[in-house]
């Protein structure tokens, strides 16, 4: 097909998506869903979904989102739009046409889809998550991300997602390998075994009790608040206690007086809507229990990565939650025991630790990966016990899924 035979066939049903983190695209698929990207829509459950032909529809309800394949799903929704299928384009050839369509750099409130076109570059494969990604020259800009990829036969062969090297090439989700994640989200179920990874719903309250047992140990709250709003923390215990404030784009504020008993402080926020609020016990900071009262409810946001158990030869899914994050695991080693411990993320940047109570090594890129930034530590045990592993986010404020392995190591 011509590039405007293609863009008449494809464009009336991908979809310009508004939420909290900014603007996206998005596209119907077969049983009237919106396919888009998780970090589009993420914190929102609900968001402005925008179709070419000029219908708005307002707090479209997310139906799943994914972490690790960095996908959300959307409605159902009642459109004139035609669905699309999402077709099987990994036998492509490079150097084959291909076209973007989705919404980069939009700035108006009813947009029109724009196309750019580049050849297939290149095709890479994320293996441990089972997804090849098509790369392609085809222009892309913040706002792309959710668009879609079609060949010159007008078929939609992927979900843009992300860029890759300082060329920004454009790195293309396959629809074959998304679609099945697709249908699970459908159904309530979880691709990478994450489970739903959702906010805390409710009312919350304005005080809580908690305890704090070791040095990276952490308890996390989501609170809700518009922008402009000026809000009061202070938490009170036994040792010395710290607290972080962040929105869902940038870290806010840190509050440590580096002395035990009271720690307050009054935080203006620039943004309305989600926060989370960390606590956490100070360096060097013994276990202590503390209670936290705030101007504004606070609802209690469990992490299911922290305290996990791993053991040597194992593999796990897990997630950084929200930007600011910090997820621990405890592992049983043996005196003299050599073995790789290594995270494998597409969409988040993780740093990684290994210690006991008297030693401690890091890494933050060593392991490579797709994206270049996966971490990895070869680490020998001094003595037999438990030791520990701590993710944290290693570069800008993101959130996304990683897989955590720790192999014997020659």
């Amino acid at each position: 097909m011509p590039p405007e035979d293609v863009y008449a066939l494809i464009a009336p049903s991908v979809a310009f998506i508004e939420s909290a983190a900014g603007s996206g695209s998005g596209v119907l698929v077969e049983g009237e869903y919106v396919v888009t990207n998780y970090h589009v829509v993420w914190p929102d459950e609900a968001v402005r979904v925008i179709f070419p032909d000029g219908t708005e529809l307002q707090d479209v309800p997310l139906v799943g989102w994914d972490p690790m394949s960095d996908l959300a799903v959307l409605g159902p929704v009642e459109v004139s739009a035609r669905p699309v299928r999402l077709e099987d384009g990994e036998s492509t050839s490079i150097g084959s046409q291909l076209f973007l369509i989705g919404y980069p750099a939009e700035v108006d409130r009813f947009p029109e889809p724009s196309i750019t076109s580049g050849v297939l570059s290149n095709v890479r494969e994320w293996e441990r998550a089972g997804i090849t990604y098509l790369q392609t020259d085809s222009a892309i800009a913040r706002g792309q991300s959710g668009g879609v990829l079609v060949n010159a036969s007008g078929q939609v062969v992927g979900i843009s997602g992300f860029t890759f090297s300082e060329a920004n090439y454009a790195l293309v989700a396959s629809a074959a390998d998304i679609s099945p994640i697709v249908e699970k989200l459908v159904e309530g179920e979880s691709a990478f075994g994450l489970g739903q990874r959702r906010l805390p719903q409710g009312l919350g309250s304005r005080s809580f009790d908690l305890e704090l047992r070791k040095p990276w140990d952490t308890r996390e709250f989501v609170f809700e608040a518009a922008e402009g709003s000026v809000i009061e923390i202070e938490i009170e215990g036994e040792g010395d206690g710290m607290f972080r404030v962040s929105s869902p784009f940038e870290h806010i504020l840190e509050v440590d007086d580096w002395q035990f008993g009271v720690e307050r402080a009054t935080v203006g926020l620039w943004t309305g809507g989600v926060h989370f609020l960390q606590v956490e016990l100070a360096t060097g900071g013994e276990p202590s229990r503390f209670r936290i009262t705030s101007s504004v409810r606070l609802k209690p946001l469990n992490d299911p990565d922290d305290g996990r158990a791993i053991t040597v030869g194992d593999t796990i899914a897990a997630s950084l939650d929200h930007p600011g994050d910090r997820d621990w695991y405890s592992v049983d080693l043996r005196e003299g025991h050599t073995v790789r411990v290594s995270a494998d993320s597409l969409n988040v940047d993780t740093l990684m630790y290994v210690f006991s109570y008297n030693d401690i090594a890091g890494d933050d890129d060593s392991g490579g990966g797709l994206s270049g930034l996966n971490p990895e530590i070869v680490y020998r045990a001094p003595h037999t016990g438990e030791y520990f592993i701590v993710i944290k986010e290693g570069g800008k404020d993101s959130n996304g899924g990683y897989f955590l392995s720790v192999d014997i190591s020659p």
